[in-house]
């Protein structure tokens, strides 16, 4: 390793005394240096072939799966990885590896590795890394399948020749996959929403009094379905007046539920990509029975999306899909309320 370019500077600092201070031609000073405690803020030089570890990029928690039901099936997934290098040099051999696991309870049921995931050079700045499936014998999509809960990648670079080194500059990135793809649902896939809570301040005092007043003799709600999904499917939306029931979504044991039958599916191009989404309304009417509800918030409520099977599709069931498709309600649901005029005339 070449040091030319090394430095030490000393700042030396004298006390100041209100008295004269007297030097005598025998004193001196001696100055010693510890190499250990020397910290560089930046290093150039020119170095032997040296690797380093890359930190590892970690996801938990990515999903827990409690509220999935039904069988799905991808392939042709992609990833991508987004280095960042801050080291100033030429380029960078760099190794990835991917680990996946599928945890219940804390403990590792299920694991896939792919290593090396990724091997080549990377440059100064950020580097933007494609792999395909076909690059890791499909196992992109057989670690999707697995449905994980935790993914690590992790790696090491090796530098050489002249480079630049700052204090708190390193090698660093993500990742995601990337669209499109295919998927094949084989039974109905069943997505439920965590429960949520309607408090006074989202019902509003109003409807609120005319509720318990007697004035709305009914309530019609509209929904708009916005489905960008090349499969259609239903849902349910289930409300209780206990905040503590632990299953929301038993249509026997909650007061009052909405059924949305049969969202369609958006129309696909000649390739299998859907653009022009399905647009659905729906109008339901609520009962004066049902409408107590909403008269004593706090009032939980959640979802269910039931997607269709895509058996009956072409190309062996599979689907296309591309990263902003996306199926939702529309979330600012418009309430018509019908009033007595009687009992409106008497208050």
């Amino acid at each position: 390793t070449s040091h030319s370019d090394s430095a030490v500077h000393l700042h030396l600092h004298q006390d100041k005394y209100d008295e004269p201070v007297t030097l005598m031609a025998g004193d001196s000073m001696s100055v010693s240096i510890n190499m250990d405690s020397l910290k560089f803020q930046m290093l150039k030089a020119d170095i032997e072939r040296t690797e380093i570890d890359i930190d590892p990029t970690e996801t938990d928690g990515i999903s827990d799966y409690e509220g999935f039901e039904g069988e799905v099936e991808f392939r042709n997934l992609a990833l991508e990885l987004n280095i960042f290098n801050e080291f100033e040099a030429g380029d960078i051999e760099y190794t990835f590896n991917l680990w996946a696991y599928r945890e219940e309870d804390g403990a590792i049921v299920e694991e896939i590795s792919i290593a090396p995931l990724k091997s080549g050079f990377i440059v100064p700045g950020e580097n933007n890394i494609p792999i395909t499936d076909e690059e890791t014998g499909g196992k992109i999509s057989e670690l999707v399948n697995m449905m994980p809960t935790r993914i690590v990648i992790d790696g090491n670079a090796a530098i050489e020749g002249l480079v630049k080194i700052e204090l708190g500059k390193g090698i660093f990135g993500d990742y995601l996959f990337s669209s499109p793809f295919e998927v094949r649902i084989t039974e109905p896939l069943r997505l439920e929403s965590d429960p949520e809570i309607l408090d006074e301040n989202d019902l509003g005092e109003e409807i609120q009094d005319a509720i318990n007043d007697g004035r709305i003799q009914h309530m019609e709600m509209f929904a708009q379905v916005y489905n960008e999904l090349p499969v259609g499917g239903k849902m349910l939306i289930c409300f209780s007046d206990d905040t503590t029931q632990a299953d929301i979504f038993d249509t026997t044991a909650v007061p009052f539920y909405i059924k949305i039958d049969d969202f369609n599916a958006a129309e696909t191009d000649n390739q299998g990509f859907s653009h022009i989404p399905a647009l659905g309304e729906n109008n339901i009417t609520i009962s004066s029975d049902d409408i107590q509800i909403f008269a004593n918030p706090p009032v939980k409520y959640g979802y269910i999306v039931e997607i269709d099977s895509t058996s009956a599709s072409g190309n062996d069931g599979y689907i296309k899909l591309q990263s902003f498709n996306s199926a939702r309600v529309n979330g600012n649901l418009k309430f018509r309320l019908k009033i007595d005029e009687d009992l409106l005339d008497e208050n």
